[in-house]
């Protein structure tokens, strides 16, 4: 079977596109990806698992035991985008940047992982599909155009385009979602801060996103719901200023202070119902009181998270048909299998509010997918067909079972990807649309199709993407 092996010193990835747009010649409300592609580039980030624990056992400027998103712009970003002038979302979508639907307000101090538990498992929760495409400022921006020899742009003239009042002036339509962690409280950040007042102000939907370590450390009581809002502070003091003066203008420190425990007591109190009901379940066969049993778990959330990201990394990689760099991420998924399995809480029954005919609870199955690489690489490339992992992350954010999977056009999608390569011919497409609804016209679809992809592939997010921006129905 394929072993796990880390990969050497972060060398870009072979499938990352080398050039874009340009971040200038793109609006900021089409500086995005898709949840897809956001968790497989954090995962190809972690391939070089060297460079990984180094990052992770750092103390510097922070605690040991994870990766934050300031080293993850310093170590993997930057190196991958530098002298390109363009952001990782926009080389990931370089043929066609996509119109965000979803932004993502969190902290830099966070840990990156967390972040995927908290963003993937509240997507799924809402139903909110991994061909979204979200605004992940990380990504959006450009990261290094102010070093010396880069060819920019800077984050001064970036910012000057006032992107994330742009985006979410452009009304995204999942809202803004708010990344809790465990590591860092994003209200001591002005510029989370500032997004919660343009939201308010644009009538934006906000809802928090939090991890099962954050639930953890508010029971604890290593962290309050409550915040005031008027302490955050930016590194920048002239930003300070300017955003300070906006939001005094706008909202108001009081009242964002207000909305940010509503959201959040929103989240938690959904979150409490459905950890609680497994802690009373388990509660009997492992002696663990809540708050243990929220940390006993969390080794699972984050194998789960890792996973749902492999899978999305397989999916990109497998367009590309580099086999050896799949070889790897089969390798590192097989390494997840024992912390997702979570056998000594379910003790082979199915728990409250997981259905039985969607559970995978076979002792042998586990056996299987650590042996079989043909049935570890099937479970990887389609999240339906090993569901334990999503079903950890949407409980754990208080939702029913699989929201994130039950996507349309995802279905739509795959009924006609024939060879399963995550691509649909272009000439395919128009096939597709004229049987769907006999009135096009060959004329008026390749006037449709004009700005689609220009390499006659369709990727899913592609398709996502164009049919939300033309708004085009499909029944």
């Amino acid at each position: 079977p394929f072993i796990w092996r880390a990969m050497g010193s972060a060398s870009r990835p072979s499938w990352l596109a080398a050039s874009g747009p340009g971040q200038l010649h793109v609006p900021p409300e089409r500086w995005a990806m898709s949840i897809e592609q956001w968790a497989a580039f954090i995962m190809s980030c972690q391939l070089h698992q060297d460079l990984w624990q180094e990052l992770e056992d750092s103390a510097d400027k922070k605690k040991p035991g994870y990766v934050n998103l300031y080293q993850l712009a310093d170590h993997f970003v930057k190196p991958w985008t530098r002298n390109t002038g363009n952001g990782i979302a926009l080389l990931m979508n370089s043929s066609r940047p996509v119109k965000a639907q979803l932004m993502i307000s969190h902290a830099w101090a966070e840990g990156i992982i967390e972040t995927m538990i908290a963003l993937i498992g509240k997507a799924g929760a809402s139903g909110v599909g991994l061909g979204t495409p979200l605004w992940f400022c990380i990504f959006a921006q450009y990261q290094p155009g102010d070093e010396v020899g880069d060819c920019g742009p800077g984050i001064a003239e970036q910012l000057a385009l006032d992107p994330f009042a742009v985006v979410i002036g452009s009304k995204p339509i999942y809202g803004m979602l708010v990344v809790h962690t465990s590591r860092a409280e994003p209200y001591d950040r002005l510029w989370c801060v500032h997004e919660m007042n343009e939201a308010h102000d644009a009538q934006v939907v906000t809802y928090a996103g939090c991890s099962t370590a954050y639930l953890g450390s508010v029971t604890r009581g290593d962290f309050s719901v409550r915040v005031d809002t008027a302490n955050a502070r930016c590194y920048s003091k002239a930003d300070e200023e300017r955003l300070r003066a906006q939001i005094i203008q706008g909202s108001g420190f009081d009242a964002l202070s207000a909305k940010v425990l509503d959201i959040r007591m929103a989240a938690l109190e959904k979150m409490l119902l459905a950890v609680q009901v497994l802690t009373d379940y388990s509660s009997s066969r492992l002696q663990m009181c809540f708050v243990d049993f929220a940390e006993y778990v969390e080794n699972g959330m984050r194998a789960s998270a890792k996973w749902i990201g492999l899978s999305c990394l397989l999916n990109i990689v497998h367009r590309s048909g580099d086999e050896e760099y799949m070889k790897l991420i089969v390798g590192m998924a097989r390494t997840l299998i024992d912390a997702i399995k979570l056998k000594e809480e379910l003790h082979g029954e199915v728990p409250p509010m997981m259905p039985a005919d969607k559970c995978c609870l076979n002792p042998e199955y586990y056996e299987m997918l650590r042996h079989d690489d043909q049935a570890l690489f099937e479970a990887l490339s389609d999240l339906r067909t090993f569901m334990q992992p999503m079903a950890h992350l949407e409980l754990g954010a208080g939702g029913e079972y699989v929201g994130l999977l039950n996507d349309p056009m995802l279905e739509i999608f795959r009924k006609y990807d024939m060879d399963k390569k995550g691509t649909i011919p272009l000439a395919d497409m128009m096939s597709i649309f004229k049987t769907l609804d006999p009135a096009w016209s060959d004329d008026s679809l390749q006037r449709l199709f004009a700005a689609l992809d220009r390499n006659g592939q369709v990727s899913y997010t592609e398709f996502v993407s164009y049919c939300r921006d033309v708004r085009w129905t499909m029944s």
